[in-house]
């Protein structure tokens, strides 16, 4: 399903991101929590996800 294949890429996007945001310095992708009962998680962070085309992309930004 193209929501599917969407949803994986936003995930993946977003644990991208927190792994540029710590200076390459984390566990491994599969330990990094994006989501929180169904929905997206990333405290202590703010993000923001959009897609270009068919690309997706994800930032973040520690909270204040």
């Amino acid at each position: 399903k193209h929501n599917d294949i969407s949803s994986f890429f936003t995930i993946w996007t977003l644990k991208e991101a927190y792994i540029k945001a710590n200076g390459f310095n984390c566990p491994e992708i599969k330990q990094i929590n994006t989501v929180v009962n169904n929905d997206i998680c990333m405290f202590p962070y703010d993000y923001l996800t959009g897609e270009i085309s068919e690309y997706k992309w994800s930032i973040i930004n520690e909270q204040r």
